[in-house]
């Protein structure tokens, strides 16, 4: 069985180290002003392993000269990147969040790094908010803050994301869906139209999920 660290593991050697290795790029490339870890390596409730992966936020005053060109990722010094992820892409992109961008990174020894391109004024304006969004909620720290951006930030209250019962009411009606959205998928297949009976199968848990 993997081995669980509970938050214990942020002390680790290598978990250290890849950390250090972000803040050294961020100190020697001007262009980057700030530099959080989020998510659930920031969370004392929250379990992590070997396997967990690293949230890091960079934030520019200017982040296209990052967006256009992906070699930078190389120079962070965690070694040749194995596979990498570009999120908003030409299947998924969301209008709404234009302001951001993600590099999903596997590197040649196996480090996993999420990492998010934002602009300063987003941070800025984060700081400055009554309430932490939920991303930050589950977790925050901050690696490197060239000025002074996040000073006034809040400190999470580790209530993010997490889940609460359904009413009997809710239930019911999930309930309800299912069993009928599912005859569907028996439909389909009666007829041998399996392409049909896929998209519904996945549309039932999808939705489900999404709700």
């Amino acid at each position: 069985m993997p081995r669980l660290v509970v938050k214990a593991s942020m002390n680790s050697e290598y978990e250290n180290g890849v950390i250090r290795q972000f803040v050294a790029f961020g100190n020697r490339t001007d262009a980057v002003r700030a530099i959080l870890l989020t998510s659930s390596l920031c969370n004392p409730d929250a379990p992590s392993d070997i396997l967990s992966d690293f949230d890091i936020e960079l934030f520019f005053d200017d982040p296209m000269p990052f967006v256009e060109c992906d070699d930078w990722i190389e120079t962070i010094g965690l070694g040749r990147v194995m596979a990498l992820w570009h999120w908003p892409n030409e299947w998924d992109h969301e209008e709404g969040d234009a302001h951001h961008w993600m590099r999903m990174t596997y590197f040649e020894d196996g480090t996993k790094a999420d990492i998010t391109l934002g602009q300063v004024d987003d941070l800025r304006a984060v700081s400055e908010a009554e309430e932490l969004p939920q991303h930050y909620d589950i977790g925050y720290k901050v690696l490197l803050d060239k000025d002074g951006i996040t000073a006034s930030m809040k400190p999470p209250k580790y209530e993010a994301y997490i889940l609460q019962p359904p009413t009997a009411a809710q239930y019911a009606s999930r309930v309800e869906t299912f069993w009928m959205n599912s005859t569907y998928v028996a439909r389909y297949l009666w007829r041998e139209d399996i392409i049909g009976a896929k998209w519904r199968l996945h549309e039932l848990f999808d939705r489900g999920l999404r709700e």
